[in-house]
């Protein structure tokens, strides 16, 4: 009979509750029987749990010597490792703080990361020609897709990533793959599963100029870990040549192809800024009514007319702060463009206000400037405050969520933030 005091004199002992009838002969363990009901039964009961539940959620203890369980759950071997070890949840913790600052640093200008160090390696073989190598460091000053292959033969996303790579090289854009198998989801042996995996690649030629590297565990889990390659292949874009790097390489290149090169969104962001601030206010709105907008800060506000009669948030806000506006900074002005026509009694309010208003059929043609009305082919029109300088360029397409509150000073609504706001957006639709 196993009894709990006879586990507790080991120094750390991990308990495994056998599925199957044994350990195969080759493990160097100790192994409960699956017939052994009675000591299996005793492990489940020390710890207050029913056989059924103890078999089906907690395959492997972490037990100290003093008879603490440190760890119910088996998802800390296939996430760390040999680097479990001591197993409590401090040593864990140290672990996940390494890994994010290596996430920091994969968007770090000036504390980027590399492939040889994120790698641990000096050189990378080809797996088209093993004999062919290349230091790490001569990829450094170049794009380096690292591709986190979780099931790439099956349902992954190594086809695509051969497309995307040759039309790279038709173009004659430089982009290197790196190619890492994580045989940890389906518990793959990871000799055969890099095997299996170069093999699958090599199918076809396109890939034969892909680099790898020498399987390594612990490399190869805190990818696994930091990139949450749980259920699919991720395609890590690294810092090079005064860029930063993205996580997200894959969905970039999925979602926009060959056109968000070198697959980051950042390039996407300033591909986006630039077409935005194109057209000015001056443009968008024509001259008539830029007359009393000229080298103003303006406040473009998009709206439908019921929010004179509803509780609504921004018209709300505004309302409170607009007669401050007028009287100490009379340099911002708010514009109103409605969705539809508005009634006279509307109107008069608006005036009441010193607010300018636009014509309904200008709405649609600014809103489709304004946002990516491409990426949101089901959203249409929506309330929004967009925020012009002086010089009648973009700062903002969210402005309302910087109204003021406590205080009635309007600097902040015209920091420029229009960057930050799109690539928050992009998580919307893009992943």
């Amino acid at each position: 009979m196993l009894s709990w005091s006879w586990l507790s004199r080991w120094p750390l002992i991990l308990v495994f509750l056998i599925l199957a009838a044994f350990f195969p002969s080759s493990v160097d363990c100790l192994a409960i029987p699956f017939f052994d009901f009675e000591s299996r039964d005793n492990v489940c009961e020390s710890l207050h749990l029913c056989t059924l539940e103890c078999l089906r959620t907690v395959p492997c203890l972490a037990v100290h010597p003093d008879g603490k369980v440190l760890q119910l759950c088996p998802f800390f071997l296939n996430d760390y490792g040999a680097r479990s070890f001591p197993f409590t949840q401090e040593h864990f913790e140290s672990i996940n703080l390494e890994d994010e600052i290596i996430k920091l640093r994969l968007r770090s200008i000036d504390s980027p990361i590399f492939l040889g160090e994120l790698l641990q390696c000096d050189s990378l073989s080809q797996i088209g020609n093993e004999n062919q190598s290349i230091p790490t460091s001569d990829l450094d000053g170049m794009p380096v897709g690292l591709y986190l292959c979780y099931d790439g033969f099956k349902e992954g996303f190594m086809a695509d990533l051969q497309d995307i790579h040759q039309k790279c090289l038709d173009k004659g854009r430089k982009f290197e793959i790196v190619l890492v198998p994580l045989p940890f989801g389906r518990h793959y042996n990871p000799k055969s599963f890099c095997k299996r995996v170069r093999r699958y690649a090599l199918k076809d030629s396109r890939s034969s100029s892909w680099w790898t590297f020498p399987f390594n565990d612990k490399i190869c889990r805190t990818l696994w870990r930091i990139f949450h390659c749980y259920t699919e292949d991720q395609l890590i874009i690294l810092p090079h040549a005064g860029r930063i790097g993205d996580l997200w390489g894959r969905h970039v290149a999925s979602f926009y192809g060959i056109d968000a090169y070198p697959f980051t969104r950042d390039v996407i962001v300033e591909r986006k800024v630039r077409d935005l601030r194109s057209v000015t206010l001056g443009q968008l709105l024509g001259d008539t009514f830029m007359s009393d907008l000229h080298n103003k800060n303006v406040l473009l506000y998009l709206d439908d007319p019921t929010c004179f009669f509803e509780d609504n948030s921004i018209f709300s806000s505004l309302n409170v702060v607009q007669r401050e506006f007028q009287v100490k900074y009379p340099d911002v002005k708010v514009v109103f463009v409605p969705f539809e026509p508005i009634l006279s009694v509307s109107k008069r309010q608006l005036n009441k206000m010193g607010w300018h208003l636009l014509p309904p059929e200008l709405g649609e043609s600014i809103m489709k400037h304004i946002f990516m009305i491409e990426a949101y082919p089901d959203e249409g029109v929506r309330s929004t405050l967009v925020a012009f300088d002086k010089d009648g360029m973009i700062l903002s397409r969210s402005a309302y969520n910087r109204l003021p509150r406590n205080s009635t000073s309007p600097a902040s609504l015209f920091d420029d933030t229009l960057g930050a706001e799109i690539l928050n957006e992009m998580k919307d639709y893009i992943y």
